[in-house]
């Protein structure tokens, strides 16, 4: 059950709080101030945005107070024009160093990730992470037994069979998300966290790139579930490789323009 605890010595009533909570549970009490009474204390879904627009930091979330969270800094929030720098100028990398990044980066990364949106804030999304290529050796001959038995991509298993790595690109690390199906969006929480994942990384230098064929085999073959351990009723939906880029990109190339259709009557 959660606990909303506002200082009325602090509070200033502005509402904010009230207004601004996305399951509309928060009320005003005789006096004025907010409060989560009845069954709404089971619906609140922690997302914290009552403490985010509390100006006034009167408001504690489960015994944690609003001056434990962590504050906003403008200064440190990147101009527009950053922010389309590096959306356009990420790359999806196939050619890495074979130095694997050190846990302390993925870590870093990670908890970043931690603050992307989910379906209700369940923040249901779990994480693999492979850190040598004997890992990812076993696992791409996993997923060339399934394409032998399958049928499966014949031309990437010729090219496999010719002795270049198409499913890892010789990446020296691979990122998993995994998530219970009954989840409400699993899969689109998961993509979410993903991107996030490879925005975050561009910025630091790492090179990543959805390993899209590994992901058409995980779910479709059970040894590499079994190999993964991942729990029943759970399915992998994304996966990163991860490295240091080898080469370096200079140039941002196009892209179709959109397609859009806006309603305005």
């Amino acid at each position: 059950m959660t606990s909303i605890l506002v200082d009325k010595n602090k509070c200033c009533r502005d509402r904010l709080c009230i207004v601004e909570c996305p399951l509309q549970i928060l009320e005003e009490d005789a006096n004025g101030f907010p409060t989560l009474v009845g069954e709404n204390k089971n619906r609140c879904i922690n997302c914290g945005h009552c403490i985010a627009v509390c100006s006034s930091s009167a408001i504690s979330l489960n015994s944690k107070s609003a001056v434990e969270y962590e504050k906003i800094l403008p200064e440190l929030i990147p101009s527009k024009e950053s922010v389309a720098h590096l959306i356009k100028s990420r790359r999806s990398i196939r050619h890495y160093r074979k130095t694997p990044l050190d846990k302390e980066t993925i870590e870093y990364l990670l908890d970043i990730v931690r603050w992307a949106p989910s379906a209700s804030n369940r923040q249901p999304v779990n994480w693999i992470v492979l850190t040598n290529r004997k890992a990812l050796n076993k696992i791409a001959e996993f997923v060339v037994e399934w394409m032998k038995e399958s049928g499966a991509m014949p031309g990437l298993l010729n090219i496999w069979e010719s002795g270049y790595d198409c499913i890892f690109r010789g990446a020296p690390n691979l990122l998993i998300a995994y998530a219970g199906e009954k989840n409400l969006n699993p899969s689109i929480d998961c993509s979410i966290a993903t991107t996030t994942f490879e925005l975050a990384a561009s910025a630091m230098g790492v090179g990543c790139c959805w390993a899209g064929i590994f992901m058409m085999a995980a779910n479709m073959y059970s040894p590499i579930l079994e190999y993964l351990e991942i729990p029943e009723k759970h399915k992998i939906f994304t996966a990163l490789m991860l490295g240091y880029p080898s080469l370096k990109y200079s140039r941002i190339p196009d892209r179709n323009s959109n397609n859009v259709r806006w309603l305005e009557n």
